[in-house]
Order: C-alpha cells, then structure tokens, then sequence
C-alpha cells in the first residue's frame, strides 16, 4: 500500500513501485490518496473500519432544532450541551452511526464549548464538487455606495 497526497503521487516517485508490482502477480498494489493529510487520514480510517456487532446505538447531535427522535436513537441539542460534557461524550462513545446536523451557514456545529467544523481551509472549494461553499464576505463599501 502507498498512501499519500494527491500533489505528491507522481511518476517519478511510484515508478519504481509500480514496475515492481508489475513484475510480481503475488504483489498487489493499493493506493490511498487525499488531498490534504486530515482528508488522508479520514479516507484511510473509513477504508478499515469495521461493524462490531455489539455496537448498537445511533447518535444524532444537532445545533437546530431538536427533532422527534425515534426509539434507540441518541439525541442531543443545543440546551442538553450546556449541562453535559459533549466533547468527552462524543469522542469516548462507541457508535454504530453518528449524524452532526447543522444549520450550514457557517459550515460549523455549535454544541456549548465544543464545536465541530466541515470547512477545511487549506482545502479550497472546487467548482461541481460537492462540499461547504466558500465563506462569502460581504462586499466593501465604498463612500460612492454608501
């Protein structure tokens, strides 16, 4: 396996690997890439996750309106953030699904001290891909316009 970032994965430095698994049918070759390391390193966790069947309970975490939740689901909102430590609980409970639901204006859940963020910034938005829109900045105004 050879991971790594997509403006790293050239030709002059896979040659040799390549040619190498090509020579070799006992030697498969599997290439992981991302755009950035956090990008990386989320599509490598992805690809060997596994189902453990003990793990039963779903998440639901919301900054919105807090919405009727069906039975063995896990909900939190905003009001229950503030008195329970969401962070501790977050990281250190053992899902089979969690869903964040935001109101996606600013690419960020708030749930009291700890906020979680979809928008990378070293990774600029690319037209036709789906992802957080860029952060609008309101125009400057000038003395002309104002």
């Amino acid at each position: 396996m050879i991971a790594g970032l997509y403006e790293r994965f050239t030709l002059v430095l896979l040659r040799a690997a390549l040619l190498a698994a090509a020579r070799r049918a006992d030697m498969p070759l599997t290439f992981l890439t991302g755009r950035d390391a956090a990008s990386l390193a989320w599509f490598t966790a992805k690809q060997y996750a596994r189902i453990v069947a003990d793990v039963q309970q779903l998440g639901l975490y919301t900054s919105t309106r807090r919405p009727l939740a069906p039975a063995g689901i896990h909900l939190r909102d905003e009001r229950e953030a503030e008195s329970e430590d969401i962070k501790t609980e977050i990281l250190g409970t053992r899902r089979r699904r969690i869903l964040f639901w935001g109101h996606g204006k600013d690419e960020s859940i708030h749930l009291a001290d700890f906020t979680l963020r979809g928008l990378n910034e070293t990774a600029p938005c690319a037209p036709g891909l789906l992802g957080p829109p860029e952060p609008t900045v309101p125009p400057a105004t000038s003395p002309e316009t104002s």
